[in-house]
């Protein structure tokens, strides 16, 4: 009998949810960008830097490319995230696809979220 290979687990979502308490005054005020997903703040963005949980740790990043409603490119210590929006003109916040990556040898996880600038 031959022994079945294990299942392959996905490595674990890097970007976590932030709850209000980690949110600062200076990302709470608006104007604002917002990732987020069921419901749920992932990442806050303001005045060319944002705001993430990253492995289970309070995050400062700083803005790598434009910001605006469209998406946004943020880069920190070991991870960079890339936020790409489906409409080129959103109205108000939107579906996105957001790319994440890493120091070493773990491939980008793509998750789909929602970003919104106001």
């Amino acid at each position: 009998m031959h022994p079945q290979p294990a299942e392959q687990k996905p490595p674990p979502l890097r970007l976590g949810v932030l709850r209000p308490a980690d949110i600062p005054p200076r990302f709470a005020a608006r104007p604002r960008c917002r990732l987020s997903r069921a419901g749920e703040t992932l990442l806050v963005a303001r005045d060319g830097a944002a705001l993430a949980r990253i492995d289970g740790r309070l995050a400062a990043l700083a803005q790598a490319g434009p910001v605006d409603a469209t998406g946004a490119f943020f880069r920190g210590p070991g991870i960079s995230i890339s936020v790409g929006g489906h409409d080129p003109h959103p109205i108000a916040a939107a579906p996105a696809g957001v790319t994440i990556t890493g120091a070493g040898e773990d491939p980008p996880q793509k998750i789909e979220a929602t970003w919104g600038c106001g």
